[in-house]
């Protein structure tokens, strides 16, 4: 793919100098791309693969984004998905190439830069296809090019299956019995939740580290907050104190519990429905903390006839040392089921024991 504004001399070491050249064709080399566009500079885009979006297509079959599709736009166009909902791989791939084509970005497919060096005041950029000259430069590759294997793998007998996330596509890929997932980065927890449906799985990380559930603040004022936070401390050295701060000025809330729970304790998530019992025309519904960890519990209420109701236990129930408290609901229009987090926005240790009737 190519487009209006690529210079027909870019390609070789005759000529101008283009004013830019992107390596990298994936979101950060396109909306870099997009900027340079709008400066009106002569670039281009070199991307290695046959297609854009390429990276994204070659990962495991249900890999879905860990952003809310309504942040993962690139400058200038939205992502085409509803709001709170997480893009699966083939919707972003087709994303990517339908941002390229609206913007008639000037992209070389089949381009992977093999050397870059700096000759005078200028940049060369060689590719199987020729000489790329350029003033700027800018290495939009990713971090994560070639897969990591650690040096204990290779003392590990024929008989055990060995598999690298670049690799896995789904349970099929893996042999009957247990699995040992190594590395908790968003690919690990994604790929051992899903072996997890179908065998016992462990999760092996370095050291534990905090998740940030959106909904402790509500997702608006959590990319409020989270902004905000970018915006202070950009090319600096911010601690983990600077980054509390920051969401406790914008969101004007004590959020002390939450830090201690997910920045220096261990402890557990584990929220239960505990029992549901008749009490005239309302359910009684008795919700257990039997972890430590404090949160709010959003319980969902589906009736028979479709229709949904929610009730938000706030954190402040816990904070005093509680272990239970009771919510009630009314028995009619007739009830399907009550659950808790079925979005699954918390970690919880156990969904077995968040759902009534089990």
């Amino acid at each position: 793919m190519t487009g209006r504004r690529q210079a027909t001399n870019g390609h070789s070491s005759d000529g101008p100098a283009l004013d830019a050249v992107v390596i990298g064709g994936s979101q950060a080399g396109l909306a870099m791309a997009w900027h340079l566009a709008r400066q009106k500079l002569r670039f281009v885009v070199l991307e290695a693969a046959d297609e854009l979006g390429r990276s994204w297509r070659s990962r495991w079959d249900s890999l879905r984004l860990f952003t809310p599709a309504q942040y993962a736009a690139l400058p200038g166009m939205a992502f085409p998905a509803a709001a709170d909902t997480y893009p699966t791989k083939d919707p972003v791939a087709d994303y990517l190439r339908a941002y390229a084509a609206e913007f008639d970005l000037p992209v070389r497919l089949n381009a992977r830069v093999t050397a870059l060096r700096r000759v005078g005041d200028e940049f060369e950029a060689s590719t199987s296809g020729g000489t790329v000259r350029a003033r700027q430069v800018v290495v939009a590759t990713g971090p994560f090019q070639t897969p990591f294997v650690p040096a204990p793998a290779q003392g590990l007998g024929t008989s055990v299956t060995q598999l690298h996330s670049a690799d896995y596509r789904n349970p099929n890929a893996l042999p009957d019995g247990p699995v040992l997932v190594v590395g908790g980065g968003n690919s690990g927890f994604q790929i051992a939740e899903e072996l997890a449906g179908t065998r016992p799985v462990e999760l092996s990380v370095g050291s534990a580290y905090p998740a940030l559930p959106q909904r402790v603040l509500g997702r608006d004022l959590f990319h409020k907050a989270y902004v905000e936070y970018g915006r202070r401390w950009l090319y600096k050295h911010p601690s983990p104190w600077d980054f509390f701060e920051t969401f406790e000025d914008v969101s004007g809330r004590d959020l002390s519990w939450f830090w201690r729970t997910w920045f220096f304790e261990t402890w557990r998530l584990d929220q239960a429905i505990d029992s549901v019992t008749t009490v005239g025309d309302s359910l009684d519904v008795t919700i257990g903390n039997r972890g430590k960890a404090p949160m709010p519990v959003p319980l969902v209420v589906t009736r028979a006839d479709g229709r949904t109701d929610t009730v938000t236990v706030p954190v402040e129930v816990w904070l005093g040392g509680a272990k239970k408290t009771d919510v009630k609901v009314a028995k009619e229009p007739a009830i399907k089921s009550i659950e808790i987090d079925p979005g699954r926005d918390f970690p919880d240790v156990d969904r077995d024991n968040q759902r009534w009737p089990r």
